[in-house]
């Protein structure tokens, strides 16, 4: 007779606890280990929970979702005529637990709240509708309170009102292009639903994902046409813009004393630097003094003096990190050509370091303080996903940087990493529970595209569980095919906390939004 407890049933894998009542069993009993309360009591039940139901073509008003605030008590989103803002209050997934298709929307988010930004008090002679752009589907920065959300909109500037002094203010502004438009940006009250400040950029080029940089209550807006940092202070109380500083021609505030003491007419003088640009070639001049390399820098002078600004980071609250590049209206990372990167305390106007494309020191910092880095914008990050505090992307990092120094050489494989550098402020992506390293596993390409808002429609999104090392979610989205654009991406929006997915296709037309929940609670019984 065979042994109940034999040696091939010892050697086997218990198979971990996923049984909801069984975790808070123990969790009302006290029989977790000490000091565990606020990851295990806190995120474990997520393992456990599986969005199971998946309904698509959900009937709803026509919209288009850019995100959930950080607290998830609103969903954020944009009008069909692109001049509104919708938000929607968020009343709990469990509501839907019961309704069909056509009642879930409503059950979620039970009412709406209509943001007019072009002329709200209704004047018919506002020039505004004359001169009012569609609202970007890029710009969605919101406080870390929750409260205060920035959009933005831009549209052509008509040829009879472009003028040289205003497409060319100083020394750094780029040629004349196709691309310049005028950019307002709106500060809006999440709480009381309405417009409290706009700031507008006129005859100016400005990229949205790589360009504008949230940290906290500090707001950077990179100028690629004037070469022009501004940075901004989000009032907690009003939500104003508070201009702090511009960087570019001026770097300090008495940098502008200096501009008319300077005789322009004197023909000694063949050019004129911007204060930005007189300290990024001193501080080059000084690296290449110590170093013994005067020469180098007076071969490579046309070089530095050619390069402009491309992208901004903030990396901690006095910091930015500026990308110079040959061609700033380019935003290919992988880009053949030369580009540097700037190091700049903005507060007190010096560059603390300008480092090349494959520079060691950069790279070594890179990995040293990657939650910096990528999640820099978030002012509280309880649960960080980078690979200093998680060890599935550390060994992830690991196994891709063996294999570029196997293929490619050292510098080549630096290259390659900080090319991404700097790191666009994610907008889409807020900290959920499904995509925590420590409790699920999912891969980095896909996670890549979820930040970008660009997911691919040919292909499932799983994730899988690190607890029981099988697919947890796998959730198919679906686009309308028998239009005359299909769409080919779609945005994947995660709650910050309560087990509820959404996705909506990007294309021409709009698309239908689907829900991925938990099934019924009598389904588990």
């Amino acid at each position: 007779m065979r042994e109940p407890y034999d040696l091939e049933w010892c050697r086997k894998k218990r198979f971990p606890e996923t049984n909801i009542t069984h975790l808070l069993t123990e969790r009302e009993l006290g029989m977790r280990r000490e000091g565990s309360n606020f990851l295990k009591g806190s995120r474990e039940f997520y393992q456990s929970i599986s969005l199971c139901r998946g309904e698509h073509a959900v009937d709803r008003v026509h919209f288009f979702p850019l995100r959930f605030t950080p607290d998830g008590s609103k969903l954020i989103a944009i009008a069909q005529n692109f001049h509104e803002i919708y938000i929607f209050p968020y009343f709990g997934v469990q509501f839907g637990a019961n309704c069909t298709r056509n009642e879930l929307f409503n059950s979620i988010f039970r009412k709406r709240i209509v943001v007019q930004l072009i002329n709200p008090l209704g004047n018919p002679r506002s020039p505004e509708n004359l001169y009012f752009g569609i609202l970007s589907r890029e710009c969605a920065f919101i406080t870390p309170d929750s409260r205060f959300l920035i959009v933005s909109s831009s549209f052509p500037i008509p040829e009879s009102r472009s003028t040289f002094n205003r497409i060319l203010r100083n020394q750094e502004s780029l040629p004349p292009d196709s691309h310049l438009m005028n950019i307002v940006f709106y500060s809006i009250d999440l709480e009381k639903g309405q417009l409290v400040d706009k700031y507008k950029f006129d005859f100016d080029e400005i990229n949205i994902q790589s360009g504008v940089y949230l940290l906290e209550w500090t707001l950077g807006i990179l100028s690629v046409q004037h070469q022009t940092i501004h940075i901004f202070r989000i009032d907690k109380n009003s939500g104003a813009f508070v201009a702090l500083k511009q960087i570019g021609p001026s770097v300090l505030d008495d940098d502008q004393l200096w501009d008319y003491q300077v005789n322009f007419e004197n023909e000694l003088i063949e050019q004129f630097f911007t204060a930005f640009r007189q300290r990024f070639l001193a501080f080059l001049f000084k690296q290449h003094s110590t170093n013994g390399t005067i020469n180098q820098f007076l071969y490579e002078m046309d070089f530095y003096t050619q390069l402009k600004m491309q992208k901004i980071q903030f990396v901690g609250p006095e910091l930015i990190l500026i990308r110079m590049d040959l061609h700033p209206r380019n935003n290919d990372a992988h880009s053949g050509h030369q580009y540097m990167f700037v190091l700049l305390e903005w507060r007190l106007g010096q560059i603390e370091g300008i480092f090349d494309k494959s520079s060691s020191l950069l790279f070594n910092a890179f990995e040293k303080f990657s939650e910096g880095f990528k999640n820099g914008h978030l002012a509280y990050n309880y649960f960080p996903n980078s690979m200093d505090y998680c060890e599935a992307p550390r060994r992830q990092y690991e196994a891709i940087i063996e294999d570029q120094l196997r293929l490619q050489g050292e510098e080549q494989t630096r290259q390659r990493c900080l090319a991404i550098l700097p790191l666009p402020n994610t907008q889409h992506l807020i900290s959920s529970p499904y995509l925590d390293p420590n409790l699920f596993n999912i891969d980095e390409r896909i996670l890549f595209q979820i930040e970008k808002g660009r997911f691919q429609l040919d292909q499932p999104l799983k994730i899988y569980n690190l607890k029981t090392k099988n697919c947890h979610l796998k959730l198919e989205f679906h686009s309308d095919c028998g239009r005359a654009y299909p769409a080919f991406y779609a945005r994947v929006l995660f709650h910050p906390i309560d087990p509820f997915v959404m996705s909506v296709c990007r294309g021409i037309q709009s698309d239908f939004i689907s829900f991925y929940m938990p099934k019924r609670p009598t389904k588990f019984i």
